[in-house]
């Protein structure tokens, strides 16, 4: 191929990446992963997806909650043991949170569904083999006066075996990281003060983000809610401060880390929140609200900057996707036969896109599938142009730039040869 072939060649290879999000994404499968039970009022819903396609998650039937793994290509789902007493103290409410590549996973027990999701009554959990150890929670500085045990949740881990999640609850919580050999930290304080309550997320590298209360607060008044970025590598941990153009917001909460570097949480004014972000590099950008939704939530981000989450449409709660460009409701990228439906009958039904990851595997729970009344089952659904990258880099338009480069240099030498 000659020069002036080469650069065509580049331009047009940049540009074809660019311009990939500017059209509708398509979904090309999706499957119901069902329920661990024969009981139609069994409950099931997917809170990650792991680069493999592991899925984890929790049933819910009655009072007994039951965390599992499955995967899109089985379909089926695997109850994780379920056996842990600490002391006298056992426990009926299970939650898978995140896999690894070694098939670890980690989560929380708690005494009943709503621990689950504070920390209150519950231990930190990681299943390894078949077995269910609870985490070194020697950190929880929660006074016996307020809970007469220790108190956590592992929320999720990286390919190394480092867990993230939380020790204590309320005002008492710190952000926790283990290591692989089982030793426990507390999160540091911000550069600013911020004290770190939750780690949320952490990724291959190590970052770790977190929320945290802003200003130095530890007592729960005059709370600003903050994201927080921890780098172990060159120890700084950071707030990613709101400096979005025409957004009233002073705070932000971080909720996943990719790979590739990308952050994505929800903004605040105050405790009233005001959208979603994107954030790599120290650069964060407005997520586009979907269209006639409220409490708009981003909960999910792959390495190439597609984020999941979920809003209010009414009464009801849809999942949606951005793809860098344009936010859509994942209901209206279905295909018009798939026979599911996102939308509940009401607000109380957990509709939910959570977690996506690098090969656009989207998973969650739906509100009926084939018209069954199957309301929260888990589902995972393939998006294969969310395996490009949605935002183009800086490598992307430095090729660009030098491709147009070689154009010119190609075109002034032509001229200088027509002219000999």
């Amino acid at each position: 191929m000659n020069a002036s072939k080469i650069a065509y060649a580049a331009v047009l290879a940049c540009a074809a990446s660019s311009q990939t999000a500017l059209a509708a994404p398509t979904v090309t499968s999706i499957i119901d992963l069902g329920r661990l039970s024969a009981d139609a009022s069994e409950k099931t819903y997917a809170y990650n997806v792991n680069a493999s396609g592991l899925i984890s998650g929790r049933s819910a039937l009655g009072a007994n909650n039951t965390a599992f793994t499955g995967s899109m290509g089985s379909g089926a789902l695997t109850a994780l043991a379920s056996n842990v007493v600490v002391g006298t103290t056992s426990y009926t409410s299970y939650q898978a949170n995140a896999s690894n590549a070694a098939g670890i996973t980690v989560g929380a027990a708690a005494r009943s569904a709503a621990g689950l999701n504070t920390g209150s009554g519950a231990v930190a959990l990681k299943w390894s083999g078949g077995v269910a150890n609870v985490l070194n929670m020697g950190n929880d500085v929660t006074p016996a006066s307020a809970n007469s045990q220790m108190m956590g949740r592992a929320l999720d881990i990286n390919d190394a075996g480092t867990i993230v999640g939380q020790v204590g609850s309320s005002i008492y919580s710190r952000g926790q990281i283990w290591a692989a050999d089982g030793t426990a930290m507390n999160m540091p304080t911000a550069s600013n003060g911020t004290v770190v309550k939750v780690a949320t997320g952490i990724n291959d590298r190590g970052i770790v983000i977190g929320e945290g209360w802003a200003d130095g607060k530890t007592d729960g008044t005059a709370v600003r809610k903050a994201a927080i970025v921890y780098d172990p590598f060159w120890g700084t941990t950071t707030e990613l401060l709101p400096n979005l153009a025409g957004v009233t917001a002073n705070g932000a909460l971080a909720n996943d880390i990719s790979n590739g570097g990308f952050v994505t949480g929800q903004l605040f004014n105050g405790s009233a929140a005001t959208g979603s972000f994107l954030w790599k590099s120290g650069v964060m950008s407005l997520i586009p609200q979907l269209a006639g939704t409220s409490s708009f939530i981003a909960t999910g981000v792959n390495s190439f900057g597609w984020v999941v989450g979920t809003a209010m449409a009414g009464t009801k709660l849809t999942p949606w996707v951005f793809d860098g460009s344009a936010t859509y409701s994942l209901s209206s990228l279905l295909p018009a036969d798939s026979g599911v439906s996102f939308l509940g009958t009401s607000s109380t039904q957990s509709v939910l896109g959570l977690s996506i990851n690098d090969a656009g595997v989207v998973v969650g729970s739906m509100a009926s599938f084939n018209g069954s009344t199957t309301v929260g089952h888990a589902f995972a659904l393939t998006i294969p142009d969310a395996a490009i990258a949605a935002v183009p880099e800086p490598q992307s338009y430095a090729l660009l730039l030098s491709g147009l480069a070689l154009l010119g240099w190609v075109a002034r030498r032509r001229t200088g040869l027509n002219d000999a």
